[in-house]
């Protein structure tokens, strides 16, 4: 019995193992799920921003565009004097545009041949741009009201007499580097397809607008790019070109959302967004515009319009950490925890239903020794009395005839023996199912109220667990109706027959299964009369053909049926020469031929579950009645039972 036991809870502890597997692997695809969904909002959102972005750096070679191709600038000489008013105007309604709306610093029309640090032989000092316009960084924030200035700091300036130069120097060796290339590469109009003129940009520089630097003192927020244009003169050569200054403090103003960076390998640019502070390990990849496999998200949008000679990209990528702590990736975890407590009280139920059934059983085996102990004790009289027998022969040859009827009635004595500790073993077998049943019943009774209080705090706590409560009502349901079948198997007592119409009893016992059948399952009752007697005990038979609906049932809609035909039971009442028939038939997958023989015999079960008495108890009630329980099967066909009871004394007249 230990190894029959230790078997159980093996398999307990495999099923348990199961259940937590298919917990985990249920979570498991919670994760990935919510992963895609993290994702795809990361991969929205960064090409929301790649868009803006790519319209800002739209806008800047469009306006430029605009510049380079205005009749006033393209007839410009080399010192704007005849520049007209009106050009003058429209020069600076185009920089007011770009400075409000893309926040450019300052924008400068250079001749082609523009050289620094060369005397101008008309003004006499070094060459400066044709046109420059700055109004709004000239002086380093003096455009800031006497309101705005009251009480201000500017870094590590005294004061706002002592601010820093503006320097120059870095936006013209650049601009000079890209009007060599412009004169290289672009030095006639015809080389130009349509009016596609080419905007270049390069390396990050010190830029002269201080508005930001005079107040943190950082080389950082005086830092910027430089975006340039050719134009042509009216011979279709390159003339100039025109230039836009922006601060990479604005290009960083249009990357609002967290681990976003503007990049340009080419120029080794890099210009982070806010709150990087945990892709610092991604910096080496993020300046050469690759993505990090190492983070759960991370992808690069190149830039359409930004560089006609380098490629510039939005770098973006989302740490693990920030996945981790996502509330899709929240909830997986507490469906988890929730599922797991389940699967604990499952346990704790399961272990305390074992334990039982264990003592049970042991008290059981207890009782058997001792009718053992009994039956010996018995044996051992006999052999005393048949030796008794011999020495009385041995005396009186005259009492030979006494001595031998005294045998026979020894003999008929140890029948009769026999048979008392039989039918006594039955009656204390029944004594023990009884007693089990009543130990146990208790037990689920408590069950069954402990599930009750546990779905209303669930429901009141917003908990949803209806699933696991339904699977452990379904264990305790199935446990109550084992005990039934142990009970009815082991009553061997006379049957409470009545003689009743069976027609309306079948119909409405065929009713109250059909409610609880699941939605594909069809039952088809066939009665043919509309009433019919017989003696029967109401309550024993109808467990008996519930049993076997239940076995119909469990057959249709095993895993061999799924994906294939509609699962259906019929059950028909019939008239034959031997009584009535009650057959239950149902298109399962049938009874394997190997098992056949086994079918009816007590505890024997080929499904996973289940006590192996159905079938069992319903053929004890069958004899019991005075009839009988016959099956047949074929495989992939289904399989038929036929409960059949005699005849009413009238009813078989008319049979016969």
């Amino acid at each position: 019995m230990s190894s029959r036991f230790r078997f159980v809870w093996a398999a307990l502890g495999v099923i348990l193992f199961g259940m937590a597997s298919l917990i985990q692997a249920r979570h498991n695809k919670d994760i990935e799920v919510a992963r895609a969904h993290f994702t795809k909002e990361h991969h929205d959102q960064a090409a929301q921003d790649t868009a803006r972005v790519d319209s800002a750096l739209h806008a800047i070679r469009e306006n430029l565009r605009l510049l380079a191709a205005l009749p006033a600038v393209r007839g410009i000489d080399r010192h704007g004097e005849n520049l007209s008013p009106e050009g003058r105007i429209i020069l600076q309604q185009i920089y007011d545009n770009l400075a409000n709306d893309v926040d450019v610093s300052e924008i400068y029309l250079l001749p082609i041949g523009f050289e620094p640090n060369r005397i101008d032989p008309i003004t006499l000092k070094k060459e400066a741009p044709i046109i420059a316009l700055d109004q709004l960084i000239v002086g380093g924030g003096k455009q800031l009201s006497q309101q705005g200035m009251k009480g201000a700091t500017f870094g590590n300036f005294p004061s706002h007499a002592a601010l820093p130069p503006e320097i120059e120097d870095y936006e013209y060796a650049q601009m000079v580097e890209q009007a060599s290339w412009f004169s290289k590469y672009y030095p006639s109009e015809d080389r130009i397809t349509g009016k596609d003129l080419p905007m270049i940009s390069g390396p990050e520089i010190i830029t002269c607008d201080n508005t930001q630097f005079i107040l943190s003192g950082k080389e950082a927020d005086r830092s910027g790019l430089v975006f340039s244009v050719p134009f042509f003169d009216g011979d279709g050569k390159v003339k100039g070109m025109v230039s836009a200054i922006i601060l990479t403090n604005a290009l960083k103003a249009l990357l609002p959302a967290h681990h976003l960076a503007l990049v340009n390998p080419t120029y080794g640019y890099a210009a982070a967004g806010r709150e990087m502070g945990e892709l610092t390990s991604s910096a080496a990849l993020m300046g050469q515009a690759q993505p990090d496999p190492s983070m759960v998200y991370s992808e690069v949008f190149p830039l359409a319009q930004a560089d006609q000679r380098s490629t510039w990209s939005i770098w973006t990528g989302a740490p693990e950490s920030e996945f981790n702590a996502s509330r899709d990736v929240e909830e997986a975890g507490q469906k988890r925890f929730n599922s797991l407590l389940l699967l604990g009280l499952f346990a704790l139920l399961a272990t305390g239903f074992l334990v039982l059934v264990r003592r049970s059983l042991m008290s059981a085996r207890a009782l058997a020794r001792s009718h053992m102990r009994a039956k010996n004790i018995a044996h051992k009289q006999e052999a005393e009395a048949k030796a008794a027998a011999d020495q009385f022969k041995k005396l009186n040859d005259d009492i030979s005839q006494l001595n031998t009827e005294l045998n026979d009635r020894l003999h008929q004595l140890s029948e009769a023996q026999d048979q008392i500790i039989a039918s006594g073993k039955m009656a204390q077998l029944g004594q023990l199912v009884a007693t089990v049943a009543h130990e146990i019943r208790n037990p689920l009774g408590g069950v069954r109220t402990t599930l009750f209080t546990l779905r209303r705090k669930c429901e009141a706590a917003g908990v949803d667990a209806g699933l696991q409560i339904k699977r452990i009502e379904t264990g305790v349901n199935r446990c109550d109706a084992i005990i039934t079948q142990l009970l009815d198997f082991s009553r061997s007592q006379a049957i409470q027959a009545e003689t009743q119409d069976i027609v309306a009893w079948l119909r409405g016992l065929v009713e109250d299964f059909g409610e609880d059948a699941p939605a594909p399952l069809s039952i088809n009752l066939f009665l043919g009369e509309d009433q019919r007697d017989a003696a029967y005990d109401a309550e024993r038979l109808r467990r008996a053909v519930v049993n076997l609906m239940s076995n119909a049932r469990e057959a249709v809609l095993s895993k061999h049926m799924v994906n294939s035909r509609a699962p259906v039971i019929e059950v028909e009442l019939r008239n034959s020469a031997r009584g009535i028939e009650i057959e239950v038939r149902d298109n399962g997958p049938g009874i394997p031929r190997d098992i056949m023989d086994k079918i009816g015999e007590p505890f024997f079960t080929s499904k996973s579950f289940g006590s192996g008495l159905g079938v069992a108890a319903a053929k004890q009630v069958a004899k019991l009645h005075g009839g009988g329980l016959e099956f047949s099967s074929e495989a992939g066909q289904g399989a038929t039972f036929t409960l059949w009871l005699p005849l009413l004394p009238v009813q078989a007249a008319s049979a016969a």
